[in-house]
């Protein structure tokens, strides 16, 4: 009679496999694309630690972890050039530069009003702008 272990055989079990951080996010919603490009990639990776900021209404960060065996193909995929805002659905891509055309764009959140003067202030208020990371043009979002 044998002990069987859990990974005493000689092939290999994946539950048992090792999982990596490989990135992470301030948004859920960033994690959950990079682990859908991953998985259409054939890489399974999962997102953890999502739920902690719906819960407690902070930003927490979310973790995107692979297997340990896919780790650095998932790294590579993730520090590739970001696809284009043209192949992208109009749904999720930013809008282009009203100034110079460019789609390097990013949303940044922006203290604005009389709360300026104390951006910690509790009833500070925060509005979301377009920055091109090109001509740094801002412009409010919709």
């Amino acid at each position: 009679m044998t002990d069987d272990k859990p990974g005493d055989d000689e092939t290999p079990i994946d539950e048992f496999e090792r999982i990596v951080t490989v990135a992470r996010f301030i948004s859920g919603a960033e994690a959950q694309s990079a682990r859908t490009a991953l998985e259409d990639a054939g890489i399974a990776a999962s997102v953890t630690d999502e739920v902690l900021g719906g819960m407690y209404g902070v930003a927490v960060g979310s973790r995107l972890q692979v297997r340990a065996s896919d780790e650095s193909a998932a790294r590579e995929m993730l520090g590739a050039a970001p696809a284009s805002g043209d192949d992208l659905p109009p749904e999720i891509a930013e809008p282009p530069c009203p100034a110079c055309g460019s789609r390097n764009v990013l949303p940044e959140a922006w203290v604005v009003g009389p709360e300026e003067q104390d951006p910690q202030a509790r009833n500070a208020r925060r509005k979301w702008y377009y920055v091109c990371a090109d001509c740094h043009q801002a412009w409010p979002a919709l």
